[in-house]
């Protein structure tokens, strides 16, 4: 047993907790989509569904922190796009946690696959989406700010499947290359985490046995993936995004029906 800011911790487990932070948010940092590790890791290890899904905020915390400070000294943060969406995200995060204390996630689950797998053929259509920046006219981007609220209140309380799906909303509707839609996403989501994981603090649903050794991890993750994504570049994070979106879609479709 250790201690640590004031609780008991088993050494096993704060390894563990340490291990899912450090590798949800280092795949998450290059396609988005750590909840697609992190949450069922937790859920085998035993953590009630809605409380693994508000705690998972406190290492998203740590992992957006240091993400966001990598994109930003390497310059690939597309500043004009992410100031609006911070308001837009802290409105979205504060109505998203509301939602989770109140929603049926698992009705959900079936429209999401199939929202997910959709991504990909509109992937293939426009080679240049996420690969080459282009500049949309003005009811293009508004359509985006929209979409992104509306996944702003998603991703704050379901979660799963939406960092690929606002990686791929702000590649389609602000022309921007993958890795700038991370690295501009990653600014305002920052701000979704920070308004919701206050919220589920409020509610009670954060577990900070488990959300400080995922803080950590989630902490060193996050920088070594935005590292890992800046240095290997666009058209090689993209094979990887569609890769991880085939198997998150698939994943979830097999899941609701089985």
């Amino acid at each position: 047993m250790i201690e640590l800011f004031g609780y008991e911790f088993d050494t096993i487990e704060v390894l563990a907790y340490f291990a899912i932070g450090l590798l949800s948010s280092f795949y998450g940092s290059i396609t988005g989509g750590a909840g697609m590790l992190s949450i069922p890791a937790l859920l085998f290890m035993g953590v009630p569904v809605e409380i693994a899904i508000a705690t998972i905020k406190l290492g998203d915390l740590g992992r957006f922190s240091l993400s966001t400070y990598k994109f930003v000294r390497s310059k690939k943060v597309v500043w004009k796009y992410a100031i609006p969406l911070i308001p837009i995200a802290l409105i979205g995060g504060l109505l998203g946690a509301k939602l989770l204390t109140l929603i049926n996630r698992e009705q959900l689950s079936l429209i999401i696959g199939i929202v997910i797998l959709m991504m990909v053929p509109l992937i293939f259509l426009n080679r240049q989406i996420g690969i080459k920046q282009s500049f949309p006219k003005k009811k293009k981007l508004i359509a985006g700010y929209i979409v992104y609220f509306i996944l702003a209140i998603y991703g704050a309380s379901i979660q799963i499947g939406s960092g690929p799906m606002v990686l791929y909303a702000i590649m389609w509707f602000f022309g921007l290359t993958i890795i700038q839609a991370n690295a501009t996403s990653s600014v305002a989501w920052l701000f979704i985490t920070i308004s919701s994981l206050v919220s589920l603090i409020f509610y009670g649903y954060v577990d900070f046995y488990i959300g400080i050794p995922l803080l950590i991890g989630s902490s060193l993750g996050g920088y070594l993936g935005a590292s890992t994504a800046v240095k290997k570049g666009d058209k090689w994070t993209k094979k990887v995004f569609v890769i991880v979106i085939l198997i998150m879609g698939f994943k979830i479709l097999y899941e609701s029906i089985f």
